[in-house]
């Protein structure tokens, strides 16, 4: 019996070093699919995420009322109040298309903490049982990363409106960490630690 597909999908806030430990996973074997060129500036190396998920996942967001950088919005709440079949559709297409015949995944997009839910049940739909897809939760000190995103905030202040108050970052933390945690709940979880990267 040939091994099944596996699916790992790398869930942790902006600035926590998700990117990091994506790139270790790639280098480890897990697809990505990236396009050739997907760097800019602020980040040389890359940010180790489809643009076109994240592109779809933005998309979304606005469609809920939401965006990557609003810590009071509650994704899964959103979602149990709207019709996303034609939205479902559409990420299966897009989810499928990229990796259809990729034997281990990975994806990544701190958007994914607030939709989840959401794409659970994508990941069930393109075929990937529970025990197929498993959850890396990369864990970083939140003052750390609030002080990263007010860097980041400071040097492209027509960009980033949130973060450039540490208060803002850390709440942008919490939101996400959260919503992650609780949507993952009864999956195969790991944590990684920044630090110990």
């Amino acid at each position: 019996m040939p091994d099944q597909r596996k699916l790992i999908v790398v869930l942790g806030p902006h600035r926590s070093g998700t990117s990091l430990c994506t790139a270790a996973l790639e280098s480890l074997g897990a697809q990505l699919r990236l396009p050739e060129y997907y760097t800019n500036e602020e980040n040389p190396r890359g940010f180790f995420e489809h643009p076109d998920i994240v592109d779809f996942n933005d998309r979304l967001l606005a469609y809920l009322g939401g965006a990557w950088d609003n810590a009071l919005f509650q994704g899964a709440q959103a979602m149990s109040v709207r019709d996303l079949t034609a939205w479902r559709a559409e990420a299966v297409g897009l989810f499928s298309g990229l990796f259809a015949e990729c034997p281990v995944v990975a994806v990544k997009d701190p958007r994914l903490c607030q939709l989840l839910g959401f794409w659970l049940s994508v990941f069930a739909d393109c075929g990937y049982a529970g025990d197929e897809i498993f959850f890396v939760h990369v864990l970083r000190d939140p003052v750390e990363a609030a002080l990263s995103q007010r860097n980041r905030a400071v040097d492209d202040p027509l960009f980033y409106e949130v973060g450039r108050e540490l208060e803002e970052g850390a709440a942008l933390w919490l939101s996400l960490t959260a919503q992650a945690l609780e949507q993952s709940l009864h999956g195969n979880n790991f944590y990684v630690s920044y630090a110990a990267m």
